[in-house]
């Protein structure tokens, strides 16, 4: 009875999954000040080949309700907005995007070994001050998009 056998050259790659968590932000129309909060974004990668694997991504971050990097908008009841923005320092002066428009997008890269990897990155939210709004829950919706 003769085997059979096969080499392959096939090599693995990471996978990698981003999941986010927002913040709570508390705002009065009345304050002089910009009100801000941290939120963050977490990617894990998984890689289950054998040696090591180079991992290289951007995260972006969409425009949300209002189509416009540079003025998101928050909505309550759909005619209620409230402006706002992300960003990915803690000066507030570069806008977290798709690196188009004046925004930039997140990067990172390492290697790693069989396992899992799981990386953080913060999300810098302002609200501006002195903006005339009703009370009530102002919500957006912001995908973030991992390129790999």
């Amino acid at each position: 009875m003769a085997g059979l056998g096969f080499l392959s050259d096939a090599q693995a790659d990471a996978t990698c999954l981003a999941t986010s968590l927002g913040p709570i932000i508390i705002y009065d129309p009345a304050d002089s000040a910009p009100r801000s909060g941290l939120g963050g974004i977490s990617v894990t990668c998984t890689y289950v080949g054998l040696g090591t694997v180079g991992v290289a991504y951007q995260i972006q971050l969409s425009q949300g309700f209002s189509n416009n990097y540079l003025a998101r908008n928050m909505r309550f009841l759909v005619t209620n907005s409230l402006v706002y923005n992300l960003y990915t320092d803690p000066a507030y002066s570069i806008i977290w995007g798709n690196g188009g428009s004046g925004t930039a997008m997140v990067s990172d890269s390492y290697t790693m070994g069989a396992g899992v990897i799981l990386k953080s990155y913060p999300v810098y939210v302002q609200i501006p001050a002195r903006q005339a709004v009703v009370a009530g829950v102002y919500l957006d919706t912001i995908n973030a998009t991992i390129t790999y």
